[in-house]
């Protein structure tokens, strides 16, 4: 299922482990939402999408489907399993995640992802959705730059505030956000593995170094 809320392309599949180059925090049966990150406006001379082909991921556990592992639980069982579990951050992320690729909107997805964050400040997915959720552009970089903070190895994170900065430098003719579109995509590139992660990453560096507004 593919949906674009806040500028974000998501994609949620079922996967019995990790990809080989997405690190996770749960080596059981998973659904990974992969986040292909696109700015919401068109900004001249960026190619489309910007870092498609990363390939980081944010895994977002839950009980293994109990059709076929192309049949994940349903948003009911979801609420089910939220409403029967309200101390459970994983149960309040996994949630949230379905809410948000449904497109259910910011505001249920943000509450869903402050109440599980507080119950478990360490749940680097409910960070993820916090700052996902954001509508105000500046304001989502802010939480993303937060979310780098909380979570320093953290890549998905990183990239999303390279893009997100990017977009916001780009609509308002911003050179900090620019500034830090670049320094944080330079960060990625020091740590990109792939051939097609540094392709991406490098023609960004290069074409947001162009900009002059």
């Amino acid at each position: 299922m593919v949906k674009n809320t806040n500028g974000v392309r998501s994609l949620s599949l079922y996967a019995s482990t990790a990809p080989e180059n997405c690190p996770g925090e749960n080596p059981e049966p998973a659904v990974w939402t992969f986040l292909i990150v696109v700015p919401p406006g068109l900004i001249s001379g960026i190619p489309f999408p910007l870092v498609c082909g990363i390939h980081f991921a944010m895994p977002q556990p839950m009980s293994p489907p109990t059709d076929s592992p192309s049949d994940p639980p349903s948003i009911a069982e979801l609420e089910r399993l939220a409403a029967e579990h309200p101390g459970d951050a994983s149960a309040l992320v996994r949630l949230a995640n379905a809410y948000w690729l449904d497109g259910r909107g910011s505001d249920v997805v943000g509450e869903l992802a402050v109440r599980a964050r507080t119950l478990d400040p360490s749940h680097r997915g409910a960070w993820h959705l916090w700052a996902l959720a954001e509508p105000n552009p500046r304001d989502r970089v802010a939480r993303w730059r937060q979310v780098t903070e909380h979570f320093p190895s953290d890549d998905l994170a990183r990239a999303a505030l390279a893009d997100n900065a990017a977009s916001l430098a780009g609509a308002e003719h911003d050179y900090e956000a620019l500034d830090l579109a670049i320094a944080t995509y330079e960060q990625l590139l020091q740590t990109a593995q792939l051939p097609e992660q540094r392709s991406a990453l490098e023609q960004a560096v290069t074409t947001l170094k162009k900009w002059r507004f």
